[in-house]
This record gives structure tokens, sequence and C-alpha cells, in this order.
């Protein structure tokens, strides 16, 4: 029997300094971390926390990320998408709102210090 993984999904938006041995660098983090490490990384992250669920949803020849936030952020929809170049050609579905990209109202960094509600949009 195996044991099930224990461990929390921790991704950052920005590089987080670690500090190895003598040197100290930024790295992006991304994925599942053992429990302890999840903790160890979270003591360095800003206080706030963001309560979403990102959906993948396949749209041609691309991947949506869907995140639906809640709690304090709870109407928010958020997608996005990753192009190789600003002039990349993509499928446009039709429930896709308004551009938000580079709208620092939207960043997660953002949404823990002013949450999202209908008077901020």
């Amino acid at each position: 029997m195996v044991a099930p993984r224990v461990g929390a999904w921790i991704e950052t938006h920005r590089p987080v300094t670690v500090f190895t041995g003598t040197v100290s660098h930024p790295v992006w983090v991304r994925g599942l971390k053992p429990l302890v490490d999840a903790e160890r990384l979270l003591e360095l992250c800003e206080p706030g926390a963001i309560d979403k669920v990102r959906y993948l949803v396949p749209r041609g020849s691309h991947t949506w990320e869907v995140d639906v936030f809640h709690g304090a952020n709870e109407g928010l929809i958020l997608a996005e998408i990753e192009l190789s170049s600003e002039d990349e050609p993509f499928e446009k579905p039709a429930w896709l709102g308004k551009e938000v990209s580079g709208d620092r109202r939207y960043y997660n960094s953002m949404l823990t210090k002013h949450p999202f509600n209908s008077s901020n949009t």
C-alpha cells in the first residue's frame, strides 16, 4: 500500500529569495511541495491568501487557465492564456470578458490587500 502524498500546492507570482549555503538567489516556485517545505515557503510570503479554484479549459490549440475566486474575492473570474508572442492568433471564447492584462487591481498581490468587489471594477 502506498501512503498518500501530504503536501501543499505553492505558486509564486514573483521570485522568492532562497538562501542556499552562502548564496541567496530568487526562484519561482510552482508545484506540490512537502508540507514542511510549503510551510517554510509561506513564512517568506506577504500576509494574505487567495482562495480560488483553477480550471483548465482547452480551446483550439491553447488551454485557458480560468480562476474562479471565493472568499473576499467572491464573484471574480479571471481567464488567462499563454502565448508565444503578443501577436499570436488565438480563439476568443464567447464567454471572454474585457482585457485586464496589466491592470494591477487584478494581480494576486493586490487582491490580498484590496479584495475584488463590484464597486472597484
